[in-house]
């Protein structure tokens, strides 16, 4: 048997659920978009429930890709889910596959919120093991600088075939690592497809499927985004559970919404629409930074205790009169 809350990232939203029933096919798309389980665990998470629930069973009608793209029915998300499991088996098996000669592997650790973008800041090697290793070099020294011990990173190994000359960024499996260097995400490349399915056909896994998963937050909310893989970002919750846009939401079945944020190193107000439910948590008053403490403000327009012109005048925002030539 398996704990399918362990799977919720958000402490707060999987206190809120800790009764609540999902169906199977929720289940898995909870399996696959965690961030902070290790592949390991989701692998043998996913292939209990596609092997204990029949297939009228799963309620794909529950879930769908989010996207302008829906479930057509149980078939295509039965083999989408068959396929995830398939991929995350197969880049599991592949990291001690050394008797391939085709395959090189690029291997970078990163500081948490920060891109490896360019070519140079990759170390190549013939095989899975040697990459990771390097990145367990990487880490300890981090460990041992008293400056850097607690910074928190994370690691990429990418397995690149050679000699691909139908090369694109999408051709190269992935393999993601959070700070304690635990292997939480794993990405195939496109050739992985089954070699049934046509060319321009489109598939997807299940990394890319949602579902409407009601929260415990309240308008004007203050809350904090967290990955092993992006810095924390604060926002507020603009609109409560009986607004339209969260009936939007419900309807579309997608596990994102939006946020009112501040960006400090514009000095702008603007909102996400990506913001990952699963991995908000209320934000304490001793954890916003002082940067930050202007969506204090914003929490009280949204909860109606400040008008928007006193918040204008009030939060230092410049306000132009526009020009007309």
């Amino acid at each position: 048997m398996y704990d399918i809350l362990k799977f919720i990232d958000s402490p707060d939203v999987r206190e809120y659920h800790k009764e609540s029933r999902f169906t199977p096919a929720q289940e898995c798309v909870l399996v696959a978009v965690s961030e902070k389980t290790t592949v390991e665990e989701k692998v043998e998470t996913l292939r209990y429930i596609l092997n204990h629930y029949k297939k009228e069973e799963l309620r794909a009608e529950t879930v769908s890709e989010n996207g302008p793209f829906g479930i057509l029915d149980v078939e295509q998300f039965l083999m989408e889910a068959n396929l995830t499991l398939h991929i995350w088996e197969e880049l599991l098996r592949a990291r001690h596959e050394d008797s391939e000669k085709d395959v090189i592997y690029a291997a970078c650790l990163t500081e948490k919120g920060f891109f490896a973008d360019r070519l140079t800041k990759f170390c190549f090697f013939s095989s899975y093991d040697a990459a990771y290793h390097s990145l367990l070099r990487k880490k300890q020294e981090y460990l041992n600088d008293v400056d850097l011990k607690d910074v928190e990173t994370y690691g990429e190994i990418y397995r690149i075939t050679l000699d691909n000359m139908v090369y694109n960024y999408t051709d190269a499996d992935e393999y993601r690592f959070d700070s304690e260097m635990r292997l939480v995400q794993v990405f195939g490349s496109m050739n992985r497809k089954p070699v049934e399915v046509e060319e321009d056909e489109m598939i997807f896994t299940l990394e890319s499927y949602g579902f409407y998963l009601p929260l415990p937050f309240q308008k004007g909310d203050i809350v904090k985004c967290e990955s092993p893989f992006y810095e924390i970002y604060y926002g507020v919750i603009p609109y409560g559970p009986d607004e339209r846009a969260e009936e939007l939401r419900k309807n579309n079945r997608t596990l994102y919404r939006s946020l009112d944020v501040y960006d400090k190193s514009s000095g702008r107000f603007c909102f996400t629409d990506d913001s990952n439910v699963l991995q908000l948590s209320l934000c304490s008053e001793e954890e916003l930074p002082k940067e930050q403490e202007v969506l204090k403000k914003v929490r009280e327009v949204r909860k109606g205790n400040l008008d928007f012109i006193s918040f204008l005048c009030t939060s230092g925002v410049e306000i132009r009169r526009p020009t007309c030539e």
